[in-house]
């Protein structure tokens, strides 16, 4: 296992995960909502956020976009850290 599915697992287990009187959602499954995230976010980033950008000539390259992407990781990991200890 890798440590975002182990972090999902510690969270579900200390989550109230009750949404209303009755329903509630399983541990398991909450790394289908971080699936569904990226499955949402990848079109809003390709077909609103990159012409809205190239439309005022802000367009990033593919180095920094690289770039951000890896800064986004990285201050993930650092409030995961904080959020874990």
């Amino acid at each position: 296992m890798d440590d975002k599915s182990l972090c999902l697992q510690h969270q579900g287990l200390t989550m109230d995960l009750s949404m209303g009187p009755n329903f509630s959602i399983t541990s398991a499954s909450l790394s289908a909502f971080d699936t569904i995230a990226i499955i949402l976010l990848i079109p809003f980033y390709d077909r609103i956020l990159i012409p809205f950008l190239t439309r005022y000539n802000l367009q990033p390259s593919y180095l920094q976009r690289v770039g951000i992407g890896l800064v986004v990781r990285f201050a993930t990991l650092g409030k995961k850290n904080d959020l874990l200890t």
